[in-house]
């Protein structure tokens, strides 16, 4: 797991969201459980591709999962569909949100 959350951030600092999900799916295949930090990373390279449904998606299936969201997950999240433009959707993130201390 290690490596794949490896690099799928370092798919997520080039840009390419879609080789992130690819590999996210591999490791599922492989019987590996994404954590949060795999999920972090696949959201935030979602979020720098402006691709706002799929980071929600991804959102939807790691609360289904019963991870906990982080300040990370969060921020990609509206980060995410700010750049895509989806205020609206920005604030329904925000007002749905974990409170975190």
């Amino acid at each position: 797991l290690i490596s794949y959350n490896s690099a799928i951030s370092s798919t997520e600092k080039a840009g390419e969201w879609q080789v992130a999900i690819q590999l996210m799916e591999e490791l599922m295949e492989h019987q590996l459980l994404p954590d949060i930090i795999t999920y972090n990373a696949v959201i935030s390279a979602c979020a720098k591709g402006g691709r706002w449904q799929e980071a929600i998606s991804l959102y939807s299936a790691l609360v289904g999962r019963r991870l906990n969201p982080s300040v990370v997950t969060c921020g990609s999240l509206i980060s995410a569909c700010e750049k895509a433009g989806r205020w609206q959707e920005a604030l329904h993130v925000l007002e749905e949100l974990p409170t975190f201390q």
